[in-house]
C-alpha cells in the first residue's frame, strides 16, 4: 500500500503484513499541520484546482509509467473496487 498525501490522520495497517510479508513502513514530514490546514482551505474555496486523475486497478502498470515520463499532473487515484465511485 502506497499513501502520498495526508488522507486521513490515522489508518489501521496489518502487523501481520509488516512482519511475515516484510513490508515497511516509511513516514515523511513535507509540511506542518498549519500548512495543510492552509492547503486544504484554498482547495475548498477554488483557489487552486485539485487535479485528480484515476485509474482501475489493471492499468497501474499504465500510470507509472505516466507518472515516471511526467505526463501526471495532481494526484493520481488508484481505484481498487469499479463497484465503488
Amino acid at each position: 500500500m502506497v499513501l502520498v498525501g495526508l488522507g486521513k490522520t490515522e489508518a489501521t495497517i496489518s502487523t501481520n503484513a509488516l512482519i511475515l510479508k516484510n513490508v515497511s513502513l516509511v513516514g515523511s514530514l513535507g509540511g506542518s499541520k498549519e500548512d495543510l490546514q492552509r492547503v486544504l482551505e484554498l482547495i475548498s474555496t477554488g483557489a487552486i484546482d485539485n487535479v485528480i486523475t484515476e485509474v482501475a486497478f489493471h492499468q497501474v502498470p499504465d500510470a507509472v509509467d505516466m507518472l515516471s515520463e511526467g505526463r501526471i499532473t495532481g494526484r493520481l487515484v488508484v481505484r481498487v473496487n469499479p463497484d465503488i465511485t
